[in-house]
């Protein structure tokens, strides 16, 4: 989840629409509360990936109201297995 900062409102915006550069990650957003979620496929632990978001004022994408650029870390998860029975 992505906080937007205080100067965007998506309130204000009734035709917002955005973008995002890479075509492996999906992007949401709460109007009512003023965050953006981005969903995706993380690469291997200890990497990278670094996407921009594109916030348009209308469906037409001819005013440019924000760019926000974005670098998702992944981590390593450590979990075990247990077998019962």
């Amino acid at each position: 989840m992505v906080q937007l900062p205080p100067f965007i409102s998506l309130n204000s915006c009734p035709d917002v629409t955005m973008e995002i550069s890479d075509p492996s990650l999906e992007i949401d957003w709460a109007k009512q509360a003023d965050f953006i979620v981005v969903k995706g496929q993380t690469p291997e632990a200890m990497s990278m990936t670094a996407c921009t978001v594109f916030i348009y004022t209308n469906s037409y994408r001819d005013e440019l109201l924000a760019s926000v650029r974005l670098e998702i870390c992944a981590r390593s998860v450590i979990y075990t297995r247990t077998r019962f029975g």
